[in-house]
């Protein structure tokens, strides 16, 4: 008997082996999602970075680790939420890139812009905050030429031009 468990666990092991190699990319994805969950977001920007094309060409995926740091934002405060708001604002600027008409992902980069630039200002970082200010401007102007242009872009965009 404990010869044919021995034998049904050697088969079991085998088919894991031969698993297909797409549950790779499962897993990368996962594992981004996870980082990006608990505010590893250096970390998850090496794994993106040695992900399979596949993996980094996924707007979905950017559009998901985008909301995980907005989420992460959520329970910082104060200058603690930087890092997820920058986060957020390139995962969502990949999704629009990727996508050029996704005005959702668009109007998350932009409003994340805007946060981003509202703590370089309490941070009295007038440089930052110009800095951050551009790229919004620029993201609204690219999305407006690619084709997602809503009320709430529109707005966006001119808030970044008035900071």
């Amino acid at each position: 008997m404990s010869r044919m468990i021995l034998i049904c666990l050697a088969l079991l092991g085998g088919l894991a082996l031969s698993a297909p190699i797409s549950r790779a990319d499962d897993d990368v994805a996962k594992t981004l999602r996870l980082l990006y969950f608990d505010g590893k977001f250096s970390e998850a920007k090496e794994v993106l970075a040695a992900a399979p094309q596949e993996v980094r060409d996924d707007a979905g995926l950017r559009r998901a680790l985008g909301d995980a740091a907005l989420k992460w934002v959520k329970r910082q405060e104060g200058l603690a939420r930087k890092a997820g708001l920058t986060a957020a604002r390139e995962s969502f600027g990949a999704a629009r890139a990727l996508d050029p008409t996704d005005a959702d992902s668009v109007e998350k980069s932009l409003a994340a812009t805007i946060e981003l630039t509202e703590l370089a200002i309490e941070a009295k970082n007038g440089e930052h905050a110009q800095t951050a200010a551009a790229w919004g401007i620029t993201e609204g102007e690219k999305a407006l030429e690619g084709g997602a242009d809503t009320p709430a872009i529109r707005l966006a965009l001119a808030d970044a031009y008035a900071i």
